[in-house]
């Protein structure tokens, strides 16, 4: 689905809790209770984002993402709970699949590069869970060429990550603190290949979608030349697989050819 964008050009944020389907509503439960158990009174916010925030998630299929923000900005080892809780919540509740307990103080979500993206997450596909909404805070979202390079302007050396992850030359990237196998960063990569087309054609006119079927299908309509390698992407986002020099030879051949189309349509405007 492509968001709605209000008659001001921003992105309309469709995110409620009244959308939650059933089998998520006791997870957010909990939660809640584990980021305040943990956090305290350092505990700002709790916002609950992605496909199960619009009553879009798909069992077996997509992940349950959240957010915790803090007053104070916590260190690694303050927020290590954050690997054993994931893992007893993806236990608990399989269906739900991975589970992304991300905590960032105000602050540093404001502030610092690495959580850009987040921000334009939280502002059109979240809502909040418990605490002190701080949404107003954050700018406006317009889809366009300036949005585009927001998100994917670091494509080229993300995809080069990547490609020494499945080249075996990275063997220790984590995420929330975690090692991750190779079918983690197989779904990574689809994640960031097929937004990142959708951004390409964001630069033309204005359109945003998170949901990698829109991306496929808005990307392959002013693309279709790219339609075999997008639809690869769409099958290994549902069923990763953890071949890496299958993973590595696919990216390999794709990636200069999308990378030349980048640079045309978001890193030159």
């Amino acid at each position: 689905m492509l968001y709605k964008i209000d008659k001001n050009g921003f992105v309309v944020n469709e995110a409620g809790l009244e959308k939650v389907r059933p089998y998520y509503r006791k997870i957010l439960e909990e939660i809640n209770k584990l980021y305040n158990d943990e956090l305290g009174d350092n505990l700002l916010s709790i916002y609950i984002r992605g496909s199960v925030s619009v009553g879009k998630a798909k069992p077996g299929i997509s992940d349950m993402d959240s957010i915790a923000i803090t007053k104070k900005e916590l260190s690694r080892e303050e927020l290590i709970w954050i690997i054993k809780s994931s893992k007893k919540l993806e236990k608990k509740y399989p269906k739900a699949g991975f589970f992304d307990l991300t905590v960032v103080s105000l602050k540093e979500l404001g502030n610092l590069k690495r959580y850009k993206n987040l921000r334009v997450y939280l502002k059109t596909q979240s809502f909040l869970l418990a605490g002190e909404d701080i949404l107003s805070q954050l700018p406006d979202i317009i889809p366009g060429k300036k949005l585009a390079f927001q998100l994917y302007g670091d494509l080229p050396e993300e995809l080069e990550i990547l490609k020494n992850i499945f080249a075996g030359k990275i063997k220790d990237r984590e995420y929330l603190f975690q090692k991750r196998p190779i079918e983690f960063w197989c779904i990574w990569m689809t994640r960031v290949l097929l937004r990142a087309g959708l951004g390409i054609v964001m630069a033309k006119k204005p359109v945003y979608s998170q949901d990698l079927k829109t991306c496929y299908a808005v990307f392959t309509e002013g693309y279709p030349q790219y339609k075999k390698e997008m639809k690869q992407l769409l099958a290994w986002s549902v069923k990763p697989i953890r071949d890496k020099k299958k993973i590595f030879v696919f990216l390999n051949n794709f990636a200069p050819k999308f990378l030349e189309l980048w640079q045309e349509n978001i890193k030159n405007n």
